[in-house]
Order: C-alpha cells, then structure tokens, then sequence
C-alpha cells in the first residue's frame, strides 16, 4: 500500500528533490572523472625525461630478474632511490611515497590512480595481484578494508 506524505498539508513529490540530487551528482563526479582522465594521459611522463629515464634503462632490466618483495628486489630498489626513484616519487602524487602521511594523505583520485598503476603493474609481474596487493598492504600500511575494496575490484572487472 503506497501513501503519502503530507508537507505543510500539502502532498509531497520527490521528483524535484530526486532531479536535483543527479544534478549534483553529475556535478562531482565529472570533476573526479575530469581529475582522472587528465591523469590517464600524463601518468608517469617523468619516467621519459631525466634522471628517471636513464635510471629506469639502468635498473628495469635487473628488477626484471628479481621477484617482487624479495630482499634482492628491495636492494635494487633501495639503488634506485639515488638513482631516480626520489624523483619519481616527488613529482608523482599517485605514490604514498610522495606525501609525509603516506596514503593518508591521499585523494580519492590519488587512491584511484594508485589502485590502476599497482594493477596495470602486475600485468608484466610474474607476482600475481593478489600476492602483489599483500606486499604493498604491508609496505604501506593499507588498511584492510582497502585491501578488500581493491580485490573486490579486481574481481568485478578483471574477473581475477
């Protein structure tokens, strides 16, 4: 049985409400895709320019023969911090190593960005996501429920 609310004695209708409440939506939500979309096309530029550039040519190969989250892995990493991966980190905001806090510090469209690079990362990994993802809670401090959220996402729309 349906029934109705009176306002003021007056029946009410949630159309406008309703309507108005898209509108916002619509209006957030394209400043995060915008937000996204512009960070698509510029991520990781700073890798094609120097110091990255030449400091990826030198240790890509070696992190290549290296399994993720071993301590040889950490080692070349470490090496690559002097090299160019400070800078990386400095000029990439999609890395909680840029920020004191860590992904604390994080946007949404940060989290967003982060979620997609540790993604797409372990595509050329032979470290599957999931154990990925584990390495990565732990190196920084991802609360669990994130973990959770980030599985459930791939699942729904990588199917893995």
């Amino acid at each position: 049985m349906w029934r109705i609310y009176l306002v003021n004695n007056l029946s009410y209708d949630s159309t406008r409400d309703t309507k108005e409440h898209k509108d916002n939506i619509k209006k957030v939500m394209n400043l995060i895709i915008a937000d996204l979309s512009t960070r698509k096309e510029i991520h990781d530029n700073s890798k094609l320019e120097y110091p990255e550039k030449q400091g990826y040519d030198e240790f890509i190969p070696k992190l290549k023969e290296t399994p993720y989250g071993t301590a040889e892995y950490n080692k070349v990493r470490q090496d690559m911090m002097d090299h160019c991966l400070r800078h990386h980190y400095d000029v990439n905001r999609h890395h909680p190593e840029h920020f004191q806090g860590g992904i604390r510090d994080f946007t949404i469209v940060d989290l967003v960005e982060y979620f997609c690079d540790t993604y797409a990362a372990s595509l050329k990994s032979d470290t599957p996501y999931s154990e990925g993802l584990k390495i990565n809670a732990k190196k920084h401090n991802l609360p669990d429920v994130l973990v959770e959220i980030f599985t459930n996402t791939v699942e729904e729309y990588f199917g893995k």
